[in-house]
């Protein structure tokens, strides 16, 4: 699947995805990441798609020069026509740029990704399993 860069922030054409949580209408703006080790969301995506954070594990990560805490638990995922199951960190969104991050563990584990940065676009395919 080939997917246009996205405006992400201030209006800059990024590698993003608009994602949803489970079967939720919960949705967001992520961008994949290729250099985060890990998926961010932030905590109102938890909240409002019924994700329960109790027994969460928690770590700190640095994250923009700065440390942050993320509560991590494994979610269901939906962006365009792919889907899948994942660990996602859930953090203050004063702590995460571009409203979320899909990273290495969460994301790329499942897909290769292909960067076209010249067209303004990526490809996206699932791994085989």
């Amino acid at each position: 699947m080939i997917v246009p860069y996205l405006s992400v922030g201030q209006n800059e054409l990024r590698p993003a995805l608009d994602i949803a949580l489970g079967s939720s209408e919960v949705r967001i703006r992520a961008l994949v990441d290729s250099g985060s080790q890990n998926t961010l969301l932030p905590f109102w995506t938890a909240t409002q798609a019924g994700v329960d954070l109790a027994s969460a594990d928690v770590r700190r990560l640095g994250i923009g020069g700065q440390s942050i805490e993320a509560r991590f638990t494994t979610v269901a995922l939906t962006a365009a026509d792919l889907q899948w199951e994942a660990e996602v960190g859930f953090c203050n969104s004063d702590g995460i740029p571009f409203n979320g991050i899909l990273g290495q563990h969460s994301f790329f584990r499942f897909f290769t990704v292909v960067f076209r940065a010249a067209d303004w676009e990526f490809e996206v395919h699932p791994n085989r399993a």
